[in-house]
């Protein structure tokens, strides 16, 4: 009886162990929708947060699962995906970031992660089919905004940093490219232009980015805010005469 016992228990420990194999190498991550997600990184309370939107693609290639954030016109894919039960794991920058996610079919929530800890962890909300970045109210743009402009970012110690900013317009649809002094290569980022109002978001692993502006006229951004992560900084622009 007590070697049965033993069999027994020997049997539910070597299921036990199996399952969780059989999710680390991703059985349960079938039921992530495939497809384009909208995406949210939350700052700040409730209502009064501030929503950061992002775009991104889960594919599947025959049971192999991907995820690549879309910034404009490159993509950022994660640089490795790990799963245990119903919380996905999505690593970028080598590993330094990443997102820790609860999911279901069709959403997921959770946080955004600094291992080095320089940032606090940053809320994320995700919801699928949601092809839209910014919200499109097709008011037509007051202003043409495509060329390169100059920009200013005020920092902390309100020193200014010179940044580059090319606009290319689709209808409300804007793709921007931005580099600043501190950079050594640009990042893309996308979103829309309403009337006369710009706004400007990326994911780059690394950075969480946000730009606000309102057109004063055809050459001249103004009110602009500049958020890198958890900072918000203060930003203005002039078009660079071509």
């Amino acid at each position: 009886m007590k070697y049965s016992i033993k069999i027994l228990a020997l049997t539910f420990v070597s299921l036990a162990m199996y399952g969780c194999f059989a999710i680390q190498q991703g059985d349960r991550y079938k039921h992530i929708a495939p497809g384009i997600w909208r995406g949210l990184f939350l700052f700040g309370e409730d209502s009064l947060a501030e929503k950061v939107p992002v775009n991104f693609e889960v594919t599947d290639d025959e049971g192999k699962i991907s995820i690549a954030f879309i910034n404009g016109k490159t993509r950022l894919k994660a640089d490795s995906l790990r799963f245990w039960g119903d919380t996905l794991y999505a690593w970028f920058d080598n590993n330094k970031k990443y997102l820790r996610l609860i999911y279901e079919p069709g959403l997921m929530e959770g946080y955004w992660y600094d291992t080095s800890k320089k940032e606090y962890p940053i809320e994320f909300y995700a919801q699928y089919a949601q092809k839209h970045r910014f919200v499109d109210l097709r008011k037509k743009p007051k202003y043409d905004i495509n060329g390169v402009w100059a920009m200013d970012i005020l920092d902390e110690s309100e020193d200014i940093i010179p940044a580059r900013l090319e606009l290319t317009v689709e209808k409300n649809k804007v793709y921007a490219s931005l580099k600043t002094d501190k950079d050594s290569v640009a990042t893309d980022l996308e979103g829309t232009i309403q009337n006369d109002r710009l706004l400007l978001s990326a994911f780059t692993g690394n950075k969480i980015l946000l730009i606000k502006a309102d057109l004063r006229d055809s050459v001249t951004l103004y009110h602009g805010s500049f958020r890198i992560n958890t900072k918000e900084l203060a930003c203005s622009a002039k078009k660079v005469k071509s």
